[in-house]
């Protein structure tokens, strides 16, 4: 349950902070890019930097379609959250 967490949290986050700093549609891009490209590099450092602990076949790949994508939905859903409620007092 916390790794759900300790994905979904940064992802909003990024998502939202892509709306405030950023405009036009590269932001919306960035806020599902970013999150996903981040679930990336700590899969791969883990895969190939950490030392092998032993077990069973390398999920990665697996993890990376799975979590990258809600990752990315997280982090669009931050951005759109933030560009709503931006508009809406504007």
């Amino acid at each position: 349950m916390w790794v759900w967490f300790l994905l979904i949290v940064p992802s909003l986050l990024t998502g939202a902070i892509c709306a405030l700093i950023s405009r036009g549609f590269i932001s919306a891009i960035l806020a599902g890019a970013l999150p996903w490209l981040g679930l990336l590099a700590a899969l791969i450092y883990s895969v190939y930097f950490t030392p092998y602990e032993g077990g069973g076949a390398s999920l990665w790949l697996v993890a990376q379609v799975v979590g990258g994508t809600v990752a990315a939905a997280c982090g669009f859903a931050g951005f759109s959250l933030v560009k709503q409620l931006r508009s809406d007092k504007g």
